[in-house]
């Protein structure tokens, strides 16, 4: 079985992605600094793009 095989869609690919983001959290603890910064950026970056959508219409 490789890496492809992993499912990414549904709940079950949400739980895979959030146990790998929190193994890598706690091994490597540079990782913690840039979640930290780039989660918020992302939001702050999608609420822009979803006004700018409806804004569109």
């Amino acid at each position: 079985m490789g890496i492809e095989k992993i499912p990414t869609k549904g709940i079950f690919g949400a739980i895979i992605g959030l146990g790998i983001m929190v193994i890598i959290l706690v091994a490597i603890p540079a990782a913690r600094w840039f979640l930290l910064l780039s989660i918020p950026a992302g939001v702050v970056v999608a609420l822009i793009l979803r006004l700018a959508n409806r804004r569109r219409e």
